[in-house]
């Protein structure tokens, strides 16, 4: 584990068990932790009872420790179930954390953690400014969801009703913020459908999305600079292309840091906008 631990202390959250508190003020784009895992898992479950079974009399210690919500699988299994992170987007295969498995949800996190598979680490980021004994908190859950479908996820997987501010804000807000998120999804799902026959459409699909994720409290952003940047090269408007590319790397950093398993990619393409994959390969057009 990285010596990080003079921003944040590990105790007890009322409901919640533990948790991770900030013992300072922490700046938006901060890594916080960085952390090797105690055991890694996997869905073969006897080669993660195996690595269980392999792990240090200490770092048994602090698994076991752990929370546990599955009882109708052995206790070991039912802890990596209970607080497993996976390893990169694919999440195939995961681990369980001494730390990091101690950061609780909320349905809008202060924090994104993310896997570098080359140091074998988990880092965690401030992904907005979080003031000195706030919680530091990350979410459970894919991107927007309404707050029917989060709090039935929750319910069917962690066992939990989720109180967040987001969750029990009156009806008014909250209506307004499902409404938002179904915008929101609704431009997702055209912005790369329209890409094939109508690439303006669908950056201006971008661009409202964009507007919407800043009534929504601004994160999320990343994903869609990237669909900016891969539409403008495909189309071959390397300047506009460029400018993608600058906001998808800024936007990338502050949310996973230059530890995160795509920096690299993302870096490559902010110095050379033409060096996507696809780019090029429709006919040109200038989509600005």
């Amino acid at each position: 584990m990285s010596a990080r631990q003079e921003c944040y202390v590990v105790k007890d959250a009322p409901g919640k068990g533990m948790g991770m508190f900030a013992t300072r003020d922490i700046k938006r784009g901060e890594c916080i932790l960085a952390e090797k895992p105690l055991v890694f898992a996997s869905r073969d479950l006897i080669k993660t009872q195996l690595a269980i079974n392999a792990m240090t009399e200490l770092d048994k210690k602090s698994f076991f420790a752990l929370h546990n919500i599955h009882f109708d699988v052995p206790t070991a299994i039912g802890i990596v179930r209970t607080n497993a992170l996976p390893l990169g987007s694919d999440g195939v295969d995961c681990a369980v954390y001494k730390v990091m498995s101690r950061v609780n949800h909320t349905c809008a996190p202060n924090v994104h953690h993310t896997w570098n598979p080359k140091m074998k680490k988990e880092y965690l980021h401030a992904i907005e400014d979080i003031a000195s004994g706030s919680e530091i908190l990350t979410s459970y859950l894919e991107p927007f969801l309404v707050r029917e479908d989060r709090m039935e996820f929750l319910r069917k997987n962690f066992k939990f009703e989720c109180h967040c501010n987001l969750c029990a804000a009156p009806k008014p807000e909250y209506e307004l913020y499902d409404s938002t998120v179904r915008r929101i999804n609704i431009y997702s799902d055209l912005i790369m459908t329209s890409a094939s026959f109508s690439p303006k459409k669908s950056i201006q699909f971008v661009r409202e999305v964009l507007v919407l994720l800043d009534k929504i409290g601004g994160e999320g952003k990343t994903p869609f600079y990237y669909d900016g940047y891969q539409i403008s090269a495909m189309y071959g408007d390397y300047t506009l292309a460029q400018e993608w590319a600058n906001l998808l790397l800024d936007s990338y950093i502050m949310d996973e840091g230059k530890e995160g398993e795509k920096y690299e990619r993302y870096l490559k393409y902010s110095k050379n906008p033409r060096s996507h994959e696809r780019a090029g390969c429709a006919p040109r057009q200038i989509l600005s």
